[in-house]
């Protein structure tokens, strides 16, 4: 951890930094809790119109690997099996 409590948001902002959640020519990426699925072209799957990730890179490769970013504060343990969500489909 970097020292100290981080809010979710903190959290989020970093790890989109260190992932490269930034403009990317072949990919709609970024982070934040504005944007919902439906706006990201999600709509089977993504949770509904109201549903929004804390991250996100779509490459336009529809073969390609894509990134859905859930955060926690880092207080959370992410490693208890609630928040271990594994979708491989």
């Amino acid at each position: 951890m970097m020292g100290g409590y981080l809010t979710e948001d903190e959290v989020r902002e970093t790890a989109g930094k260190i992932l490269g959640f930034t403009k990317v020519k072949n990919a709609k990426c970024g982070v934040g809790q504005i944007t919902t699925f439906n706006q990201l072209g999600i709509k089977k799957g993504g949770g509904g119109k109201d549903k929004k990730p804390d991250g996100w890179y779509l490459p336009k490769d529809k073969g390609a690997i894509a990134i859905i970013l859930e955060t926690k504060n880092s207080n959370e343990d992410i490693g208890k099996k609630k928040w271990i969500i594994l979708n491989t489909k």
